[in-house]
């Protein structure tokens, strides 16, 4: 990890794991709740290339939460409210990750998975 990147004050580092087929597994954590802070519970950006500068990043592949499946295969499902006809809560759909462009934002109380890929 590079010595004078900083990750945001409302996100951690929860895993950070060299895996045996030459792959990081990279979880991230969003600390606040919604309102929990008015500094803090809001969206927070970590730069992946800033973070691992000693490094340039190959490939980045967000998995899903217990990291055994690509989260762009994942069925999303819709949920109806109870009491509401034809009322439907979508998970957002946010963020896809661009090549060359590593920032990956988080919002409160989210966690996120990634898969990383490093050029030798």
């Amino acid at each position: 990890m590079a010595a004078g990147y900083e990750l945001p004050p409302n996100i951690a580092i929860i895993t950070l794991q060299e895996l045996e087929d030459q792959h990081t597994l990279l979880r991230l954590a969003h600390l606040y709740e919604v309102g929990e802070s008015d500094k803090f519970s809001s969206i927070g950006r970590v730069d992946l290339q800033s973070l691992f500068s000693r490094r340039k990043i190959k490939e980045i592949v967000e998995l899903n939460l217990s990291a055994v499946q690509n989260k762009s295969e994942m069925k999303s499902l819709d949920w109806q409210v109870e009491g509401e006809e034809n009322t439907f809560i979508k998970p957002s759909k946010r963020n896809k990750i661009k090549d060359e462009e590593y920032i990956i934002e988080l919002a409160p109380m989210e966690i996120r998975t990634f898969q990383l890929e490093f050029h030798d």
